[in-house]
């Protein structure tokens, strides 16, 4: 049960200051890159390697805060190596659409 070998990159970019009400304007993206592992016990099944992408964007307008991301835009299928399910053929999760509404008080 070694993990596979990963490369997580995330960015974040604030739009410049508009003359609204609105506040922390941001985009941001992210990949996640797992190679294959096969460096594995007797028993246990290589797994393939893959690539996930992920967006996001948000926005404070005055106390509420609106926050939209997605994870795993293209729906690849694909196996965590430390996942127990792989050995049933359950892939982990599919695409991720999240819309989050936040009030700071």
């Amino acid at each position: 049960m070694i993990p596979a070998n990963r490369l997580l990159v995330d960015s974040k970019y604030y739009l410049p200051h508009i003359p609204t009400t609105w506040q922390n304007v941001f985009v941001s993206f992210g990949m996640n890159y797992t190679e294959v592992q096969d460096n594995r016990d007797v028993f246990e099944p290589s797994t393939p390697g893959y690539l996930i992408l992920n967006a996001g964007a948000g926005v404070s307008i005055k106390s509420v805060r609106f926050l939209l991301t997605c994870r795993n835009l293209a729906d690849k299928l694909y196996y965590d190596h430390l996942s127990r399910l792989k050995y049933y053929g359950l892939y982990d999760t599919g695409r991720n659409i999240v819309i989050n509404v936040g009030w700071q008080f």
